[in-house]
């Protein structure tokens, strides 16, 4: 490709681009009359929108043309929102439409767009601003129509799931001029309420203008701003109002608030019989826990008890006393049969006992024992010890017994 020369398709494709990167192009409102309009049998439409100046062609697809709630025809003056861009194929522009509505309803559009989008930018519809539902409420309030459907489908919701469940009905007109003040005194009623844990606020399905109270910013702050959650409940599950964005809560349909708050009774029985069980199953196992505990606590405080300690100590030292005495009993006898044995030796060897057979021993005046005849001289005077008793004698002739020959001395 030369400098600066594009293909037909390279062109169709960068005018697209422009097309779809302009801001005003991808989120346009166009107003016109229909004419050629075609239903093809994949269930797309194709259209064209007109005035007095100028024609636009239209395509809406299936998914789009399935939400809306009147069917299109010739001649029809709507307002249409869509994205332009540029159909390469053949190099025309068109209009992508997501929604359509009567010419009449196209300046509500506008508004409802326009509030929206201001309050998104004030963080009216931050999920950090959204208050968790209560699990069990008691009391639960409902602003909506005390002639309408949807209070008695609440209630019909309300007395299956739960009859201890108390509802309190704040009437309030949900179309019509005076609608919106009446739904933002309903609102801030139950808000003053200590009772009152969440809040309803609902109608049954409309058109735009129906639907419209709940579109206003009195509401939508008033929801913004409450200390209790609040639950939308407006229309049918397509319809989207402001409510449901700010609202803490938003339920496809008044019966399907009712099915959120209102927890059932049965359940609720069911769940508390279950959690009962499973309380004294786990009472059971830690009972029979600290039983045991206790069991091996006393066991050790048995073993360790003073009492228990000092008996043991008292057996023990019975036990020693006895051997210790068995101990000395074996001792003593062991030395008095040792002694008896020495004094039989002794006995054996001593004087007195060889004096029974005939013998003495001589002493001196001074009671010197005699060893020998060199201790005596003649005539001193001697005593002779015999068993029974002393002789007093006089040396009359001493004689020593001499060394036979032979004998020498050593």
């Amino acid at each position: 490709m030369e400098q600066g020369i594009l293909t037909v398709t390279e062109a169709s494709g960068y005018i697209r681009s422009l097309f779809e990167r302009d801001a005003l192009l991808s989120n346009l409102w166009v107003s016109g009359e229909i004419s050629n309009y075609k239903r093809h049998s994949s269930g797309h439409s194709y259209f064209t929108l007109k005035d007095q100046g100028a024609q636009l062609s239209c395509v809406l697809f299936r998914s789009y043309g399935e939400r809306l709630g009147f069917p299109l025809a010739d001649g029809m003056k709507v307002v249409a929102k869509g994205a332009v861009t540029v159909y390469e194929k053949s190099g025309q522009y068109q209009l992508y439409v997501r929604d359509v509505v009567e010419a009449g309803i196209g300046r509500l559009y506008q508004r409802y767009e326009q509030l929206k989008k201001d309050l998104e930018a004030r963080g009216c519809f931050a999920q950090e601003h959204k208050k968790a539902l209560p699990l069990f409420p008691k009391t639960i309030g409902i602003v909506t129509s005390e002639t309408g459907a949807v209070i008695q489908d609440i209630q019909q919701v309300a007395r299956r799931r739960n009859p201890y469940v108390r509802l309190v009905l704040y009437p309030a007109a949900v179309q019509g001029a005076q609608a919106a003040e009446q739904i933002v005194r309903g609102i801030r009623y139950f808000d003053s309420r200590r009772d009152v844990e969440a809040v309803i606020v609902g109608r049954g399905g409309g058109s735009l203008e129906d639907l419209w109270p709940f579109n206003e910013e009195t509401v939508a702050m008033a929801i913004h701003h409450a200390s209790k959650p609040i639950v939308s409940a407006v229309g049918h599950e397509t319809d989207f109002t402001i409510a449901d964005f700010v609202a803490d809560f938003r339920a496809p349909t008044p019966s399907a608030a009712a099915e959120v708050l209102v927890y059932p009774w049965g359940d609720f029985q069911r769940r508390m019989g279950e959690y009962r069980y499973r309380l004294d199953q786990a009472a059971a196992r830690k009972l029979t826990m600290e039983h045991n505990r206790l069991g091996m606590l006393e066991s050790g405080l048995e073993r360790h008890n003073p009492r228990k300690v000092l008996e043991q100590r008292l057996q023990r030292s019975m036990d020693m006393e006895i051997r210790l005495e068995a101990a000395v009993r074996r001792a003593f006898e062991m030395k008095a049969q040792r002694l008896a044995l020495l004094r039989e030796q002794l006995e054996g060897m001593s004087p007195m006992r060889r004096m029974g057979n005939g013998f003495a021993f001589l002493t001196d005046g001074s009671g010197r024992r005699i060893q020998g005849t060199g201790q005596i001289r003649t005539g001193q005077e001697v005593r002779a010890h015999l068993q029974d008793g002393w002789l007093k004698m006089r040396v009359e002739e001493v004689n020593r017994n001499l060394p036979e020959r032979g004998d020498k001395d050593a």
